[in-house]
Parts: structure tokens; C-alpha cells; sequence
């Protein structure tokens, strides 16, 4: 098992997005990705550009599409045939998650908490849930500089509620990206240059190396093995009576051991001049919080209290400001 970088939210010329799938992927291969999912708005036609010559010379794609509703959007990734979302309702949505599951894919819930009408139709979350286990994931960070806009602060506060109340759900970041490198839309639409900072988040994955990229991402993010980072890797291991458990991992209610790696040496290039520096790492669960500077690139907790679930967040200067949150894990879950 290993942990790899993915961009699981990307559109194309074949929906609203201004890059053709080659212009994609070669953006993509620059970020060090190990692959991107492509998840054009209700439409997968961008998948017949994606060429073994595209794969070899660029980075893999992962299928997908982008459910765009008016009463929410959701990343699909991974279905071995194309379920109908056009009928798809608040009050109905669960037969619609049975139907991708029964086909071999996964559901995440895409930017939760985006505008919705008018500035967005559909953007905001207003599906009724209640088959919680057919949904894989959450995107709690959406676009750059994913903690400037307050859509991804309320959806980790959801993620968080969901996780209180049981329900197992990983995490995911997505750029959501539609433009080119260097390019931003204004207030009336128009496309301009910049060269500002982006701070670009990124999933990883861990996923099981001995199975095909495509498919080893669809399995991590089903199984809940992922973390969101602007930059720094994050390792987290659990130690309880003798056992280990990593992200996702099953332990006993009770009392663990939990060490954190954090690392700042895996493209580098790509997100050290946005002056990013980890500082300290907090774990989270229903237990209680806690906090420790890192030390060496580590951060040590004995003798915690598990009730449920636990995560681990990375804290530290991103460009000027100091405090600001780096990077989240999926839970370590525990019954």
C-alpha cells in the first residue's frame, strides 16, 4: 500500500471547462499527480480523447462524471455502465446510490456547501440521504486556496457531524479545475492572467499498487484511504493493544498510541514557494482534540481516547499567516 497524489475533480472542453483532455493531463503531469479523475458536467464523452498515447506520455485518468443536478452535484467515479441521473430527486436519491454501487462505482458528494440559486443552480447540497453507506466520500476542500472560500470550513463541520452521528465517509479535495494554469475568471465572467499564489490542494490515496492505477484509486477512496494536503505528506499510525492501524483502519473503543509523519520532501517544487512550513498536528474524534508541535517531522500522543473515530490535522504558515490548516485525514475508526 502506498500513498500517491490524485486530482479527482477536473472538466474539460467537453462540458464547461476551457482545456482539451491533452491539455488536461499535460497540466496534470507537471503537478506530479499519479492521475487524474475526469469529471466532466453529465457527460463521460471525454474519454474517448484519452488515448494509451495520452496515458503513457502525460498521467492515467480515472472515469468519471459529474452529476449536475439542481439539487447537488456528485463526483461518480468508477461504474462499468451509465446510470440515468436525470430523474434523480431529493427524496430518491438513495436508489440512485444503490444503482452506482450495483455497478461496480462510487459516489462523493461534491462542494456541499457552494452557492446554490441563483449565483450556482443546483450547487448546494439538498439531497436526502439516508443510505449513508453507499456514499464513499466528501469533498471538504473545493478550488484553490481551498480554506479562503467558507463553502469548505461548513463541509468539514458536516463531515465532522456525519462521522459524530456514525456514518463512514472519507475525504477529498478537488480544484474543480475548468482553466488553464495562470488563469482566473472575474466578477463579470471575463478570463484574466495572475500569477498569485494558487495553493493548490491534492488528494492521496493509498492504494494497492499490485492493481491497475485507474482502479487501485476507485478502491482507496471506496475503502476510506485518503487525506487532503496543500502540500506536506501525512502518515498517521494507531497502536493499540500490539496492533497497528493506519487511515481507515478498525480499532477497539478504548485507549491508543497514535503517531503522525508529516513529510515535506514529495513535490516540493510544486508547493514550497507558496510558503507552506507544517508546524503542529491536532487529532480530532468524538473523544476530544489534542495538539503537539512537530518534532522532527513527527508528532507523538500516548494514552488517547478513541471513541468511534479519530483524524489528524496539520497546521503551519502558508504564505504569510501563521495557524492556518494544511492538511486533513480520513478517520481511523474505531467499535
Amino acid at each position: 500500500m502506498k500513498y500517491r497524489p490524485f486530482e479527482l475533480h477536473c472538466h474539460t472542453c467537453h462540458s464547461d471547462g476551457r482545456q482539451t483532455v491533452e491539455e488536461l493531463l499535460s497540466a496534470a503531469a507537471g503537478y506530479g499527480f499519479a492521475a487524474v479523475a475526469l469529471t466532466d458536467h453529465n457527460t463521460s464523452s471525454g474519454l474517448q480523447d484519452v488515448t494509451p498515447e495520452l496515458v503513457e506520455k502525460y498521467v492515467p485518468v480515472v472515469p468519471g462524471i459529474e452529476w449536475t443536478t439542481f439539487f447537488g452535484h456528485m463526483l461518480v467515479l468508477g461504474c462499468d455502465k451509465y446510470i440515468d441521473w436525470r430523474f434523480a430527486l431529493p427524496d430518491n436519491i438513495d436508489d440512485y446510490l444503490e444503482q452506482i454501487r450495483e455497478a461496480g462505482g462510487i459516489a462523493g458528494i461534491a462542494h456541499p456547501f457552494d452557492y446554490g440559486a441563483p449565483i450556482c443552480g443546483g450547487c448546494h447540497w439538498e439531497f436526502h440521504v439516508t443510505k449513508w453507506e453507499d456514499v464513499s466520500y466528501m469533498e471538504i476542500w473545493s478550488q484553490e486556496d481551498p480554506m479562503s472560500h467558507a463553502k469548505n470550513p461548513a463541509a468539514i463541520e458536516w463531515w465532522t457531524k456525519l462521522l459524530n452521528e456514525g456514518h463512514r465517509l472519507a475525504c477529498s479535495a478537488g480544484r474543480d479545475w475548468h482553466f488553464p494554469d495562470g488563469v482566473v475568471v472575474t466578477p463579470d465572467g471575463t478570463l484574466r492572467q495572475t500569477s498569485a499564489p494558487k495553493f493548490l490542494s491534492c488528494t492521496y490515496l493509498g492504494v494497492d499498487e499490485s492493481l491497475p492505477i485507474e482502479e487501485a484509486a476507485v478502491d482507496a477512496l471506496r475503502a476510506g484511504r485518503t487525506y487532503v494536503t496543500l502540500g506536506p505528506t501525512v502518515a498517521v499510525e494507531a497502536a493499540q493493544r500490539g496492533k497497528r492501524y493506519g487511515i481507515a483502519g478498525v480499532m477497539e473503543n478504548g485507549v491508543c498510541d497514535v503517531r503522525v509523519e508529516v513529510g515535506v520532501t514529495e513535490r516540493r517544487e510544486v508547493w514550497e514557494k507558496d510558503g507552506i512550513v507544517p508546524q503542529k498536528v491536532r487529532l480530532i474524534g468524538r473523544a476530544g482534540e489534542w495538539e503537539a508541535k512537530l518534532e522532527n517531522g513527527s508528532a507523538v500522543f500516548l494514552d488517547l481516547p478513541i471513541d468511534g473515530w479519530m483524524r489528524a490535522e496539520v497546521y503551519g504558515q502558508k504564505g504569510r499567516k501563521e495557524g492556518e490548516l494544511l492538511a486533513v485525514t480520513s478517520p481511523i475508526y474505531a467499535e
